[in-house]
């Protein structure tokens, strides 16, 4: 029987690799990761917020996170688009995409058999709080590039 905690280290590097894989390859330019925090919770705490389950070898949950203006400066860098003319709805639809474009790479580079993900939920507001009550550890990785964050939980 495989090692869960390899398998948490291996979607952790990959989840990492991947992110920055993404972030660089949008014309991003240089990109960087604070090193990786463990919190004693998994807070969504920015604007606008992408969430993924994972199922099967590991459980848990990876959200991608950062201010509408972030996400907005990503889509707009992705697709072409300029910011301005962005709707919530585009935003919603942005973070969404790239939750499901970190986590489904994530998947396939860290090559753990049976590993699903979910469809993403996006979530975009400062009026909530939204907390998963789990005993696993939370792992932090946050991303820097120009003058954007974008941060990264997962509790695999």
């Amino acid at each position: 029987m495989a090692d869960p905690l390899e398998h948490r280290r291996i979607l952790l590097d990959a989840l990492q690799g991947v992110t920055l894989q993404i972030l660089e390859s949008e014309s991003w330019g240089t990109v960087t990761c604070d090193a990786v925090k463990v919190l004693p919770s998994f807070q969504l705490t920015r604007e606008v917020c992408g969430v993924v389950h994972i199922l099967g070898a590991l459980h848990g949950l990876v959200a991608v996170m950062a201010t509408q203006r972030t996400v907005a400066a990503i889509i707009g860098t992705i697709t072409g688009s300029q910011t301005r003319e962005l709707t919530q709805e585009d935003i919603l639809d942005g973070i969404a995409e790239l939750a499901n474009m970190v986590c489904g790479n994530m998947k396939s580079r860290a090559q753990i058999g049976n590993l699903a993900i979910t469809p993403p939920v996006a979530i975009m507001g400062t009026e909530f709080i939204a907390q998963w009550k789990t005993v696993l550890p939370v792992h932090q990785l946050t991303f820097h590039m120009r003058d954007h964050t974008l941060v990264v939980l997962a509790s695999v």
